[in-house]
Parts: structure tokens; sequence; C-alpha cells
């Protein structure tokens, strides 16, 4: 549950913050776009745990925290 707390925070607000980082010309537009950033951290996260699992194996777990840190 904790993991996927900033995607159902996101989903949650994204009804009502829609307008302000989405304008379009329709609300269908709006609504596809927000779910389109939605649908992109959805299946860029496991692509991301894949390469940093090799990197963490090939070079070493301290290396690997490190650069998943901000």
């Amino acid at each position: 549950m904790l993991e996927f707390y900033d995607f159902i925070t996101y989903q949650l607000l994204c009804r009502r913050d829609r307008p302000h980082f989405f304008p379009a010309n329709s609300e269908y537009g709006s609504l596809m776009l927000s779910l389109a950033t939605f649908g992109a951290g959805f299946l860029t996260r496991p692509i991301g745990g894949i390469v940093l699992g090799i990197f963490s194996d090939r070079v070493g777990r301290r290396p690997a925290m490190l650069l998943s840190l901000p």
C-alpha cells in the first residue's frame, strides 16, 4: 500500500487539478493527458526496477542505492 501511495494520491487529485496541469480544448483531451501521465509512471516503474536491479547486481547495492536517491 505504501508503494502505491503516490499513484493513489495522483488518482484522487487528478480530477480536481487536471485543468490546471493539462489545459486542453476539451474535457476529454484533458482527461486523456492526465491518464497518459498516470500510465507512463505506472509502466516505467518496473522498467526502472529491472535496470536498477541489474546495475546493483553488477556494481553493488550501495552505488545503486546512492543512484536512486534524488
